[in-house]
């Protein structure tokens, strides 16, 4: 039929299997001649909402994933070797003031806090309690500061262990982690994460759902929700947003499910959905009845 209504010979290929992708796939990769048509009757998903998909998903999974990898691993060993230097430095205080003996921290919470308040007002004595305050505050901001980090149980041979690391000229100590540092990587990580699970339950249902189908000899149109339209069930065909595959159908009084309702249709997502609404709306009783009168 398609030969006699255009002049021209017509190849028909079928490209079966993959509920009609296979053949979606072709004609997708066919030169923009006209001379490749694609005819299916279940819809597939569009490569340009698929493709969409993928880089959003890709972007979400990239940031949950950078952001778990550094509030895990990579923030916290920055900030335990800053706090190992800022120990180096505290035992060195220590060991000049000749108190090797109490150089160990029983409780680094209740010492943290009464350093604090000392440097509050500004009367942090000598040279042990400042160096102490910024071991624990590393140790803090490095999720550390527990009583296994700062008990000592040989004081001079950790700060022998520890002159072999950081005692040279050319050491050179890392930044100390911020106190905002740990929370920002755990936002990061956790919107990360709630923008990924959120493109999951927004494009699963999509994916998972029944699809279009079109009867060419009846055209019948069958939603996803089992419901059927031929154009007789048209009314109206709103195309205002038609530039973003938006079409409103105004579906007739008196139709078995849809009577009177507005159905909005995203031809967005699906390969075949938009010839068939035009093909539908071609046929429809407006159309009919102006050829008609014509």
């Amino acid at each position: 039929r398609l030969e006699s209504r255009l002049g021209q010979p017509v190849v028909v290929e079928n490209k079966a299997g993959a509920s009609t992708m296979l053949g979606a796939e072709v004609v997708a990769r066919a030169p923009a001649d006209g001379h490749t048509l694609l005819m299916a009757t279940t819809t597939t998903l569009a490569r340009r909402w698929t493709t969409r998909v993928w880089i959003i998903g890709a972007i979400c999974a990239g940031m949950f994933i950078w952001g778990l990898i550094d509030s895990m691993i990579v923030y916290p060993a920055r900030g335990l070797e800053a706090a190992e230097f800022m120990e180096y430095q505290y035992l060195r205080a220590v060991e000049k003031a000749g108190k090797m003996a109490e150089a160990s921290v029983a409780d680094p919470a209740a010492e943290l806090t009464r350093l604090e308040d000392r440097k509050t007002q500004n009367i942090l004595a000598g040279e042990i309690e400042p160096a102490k305050l910024a071991w624990l505050e590393a140790l803090k901001n490095a999720a550390g500061l527990s009583a296994k980090n700062t008990t000592i149980d040989n004081p001079r041979q950790q700060i022998a262990t520890l002159e072999q690391k950081w005692g040279g000229a050319s050491a050179k100590p890392p930044s100390p982690l911020e106190s905002y540092d740990l929370p920002v990587q755990y936002l990061i990580t956790l919107v990360g994460f709630l923008f990924l699970v959120g493109r999951l339950v927004t494009a699963l249902p999509i994916i998972m759902r029944k699809r279009y189908t079109w009867d060419p000899a009846t055209h019948t149109l069958t939603l996803p929700t089992g419901q059927t339209l031929v154009p007789a069930d048209i009314v109206e065909y709103d195309k205002r947003k038609w530039d973003k595959f938006i079409v409103v159908l105004g579906i007739r009084d008196g139709h078995p499910t849809l009577s009177g309702q507005k159905l909005k249709i995203d031809t967005y997502v699906v390969n075949e959905l938009e010839p068939w609404i035009l093909e539908m709306e071609r046929l429809g009783p407006t159309n009919t009845a102006a050829t008609a009168a014509a």
